[in-house]
């Protein structure tokens, strides 16, 4: 699965140590689906791929933060849910995904 999207980003909180973001956006998702199989004739056997592929609205949501740690390294953990419409393939229509970024940050903030 393909998720693409274009985000607004809002910073509630921004200290010199702690920093908290509300992402949101719109975007799509793209599902696809690789067949193999292998078919004889007359001539011989050959091997056959089907593509199948669809194509979907999405929204996207995430929540993040990051604590520096010391002057310049920071974690940032980030859980992030995207909405997509008519998606029975996976019998729910959330996909979601859980990021641990580690961080370093060059010169002054």
């Amino acid at each position: 699965m393909i998720l693409y999207d274009f985000d607004g980003i809002y910073q509630p909180v921004r200290t010199k140590k702690v920093a908290f973001q509300v992402i949101g956006g719109v975007g799509g998702a793209s599902l696809r689906y690789y067949e193999t199989g292998a078919t004889g004739s007359a001539i011989g056997p050959s091997n056959v791929t089907q593509y199948f592929a669809a194509q979907s609205f999405s929204s996207a949501w995430r929540r993040g933060g990051s604590v520096l740690l010391d002057r310049s390294c920071f974690p940032a953990p980030q859980f992030d849910i995207h909405y997509v419409p008519n998606l029975t393939q996976f019998g729910s229509n959330l996909v979601t995904s859980e990021t641990l970024w580690l961080g370093y940050t060059f010169g002054s903030q």
